[in-house]
């Protein structure tokens, strides 16, 4: 599981389609040089075929392609290796940024309220306190035990369904320490 902290979690908030707009786009195009690169693998190994086939050159010209060939498909299947890592990477920061708003809905209000005009809809701090009615101890009392609770569900041994069907991992003893 992603490490998470305050700052990322209001990144996240903010910033959901985005995120995942840049993270499929990158994908589709990491699968594109994939494809690729998966091609020339293909190129280089019939091009070594045909020339291992061809006995007009000498045999040290020969043996100069080859290994030419050889470091050439290495590369390829390094780069290959190196673009599922990448879409590994982009998924599992997808599957975080789904967890945190999971985690996010299971939040009650006030603390709820807070956190979407704060960090989803961008509104001015001072802005959503005076238009909650509370005093500014109580109205950063509430958004910071929203938060806290959010980070304390988003490491909680809960399952994303168990999150959504209401789980409480503090009243459970469910949690992780972080």
């Amino acid at each position: 599981m992603k490490e998470i902290s305050v700052g990322y979690v209001k990144h996240v908030l903010g910033n959901k389609k985005e995120i995942l707009a840049y993270g499929r786009n990158r994908i589709k195009e990491l699968y594109e040089e994939m494809n690729n690169t998966d091609f020339s693998v293909q190129e280089v190994a019939y091009v070594k075929i045909l020339t291992d086939q061809s006995k007009i050159s000498s045999s040290n010209r020969n043996a100069d392609i080859s290994d030419v060939l050889l470091k050439q498909k290495k590369i390829y299947q390094e780069q290959v290796q190196d673009l599922r890592f990448e879409i590994i990477r982009i998924l599992d920061e997808e599957e975080c940024v789904h967890r945190i708003w999971v985690c996010f809905d299971a939040l009650d209000n006030p603390g709820k309220t807070y956190l979407k005009e704060l960090y989803v809809e961008k509104n001015l701090y001072k802005f959503v306190e005076k238009k909650s009615g509370v005093s500014h101890r109580s109205f950063e009392q509430a958004r910071s035990q929203a938060m806290q609770k959010l980070i304390h569900l988003y490491y909680s041994k809960l399952t994303n369904k168990e999150i959504i069907k209401g789980a409480n991992p503090v009243e459970n003893g469910e949690t992780d320490s972080k």
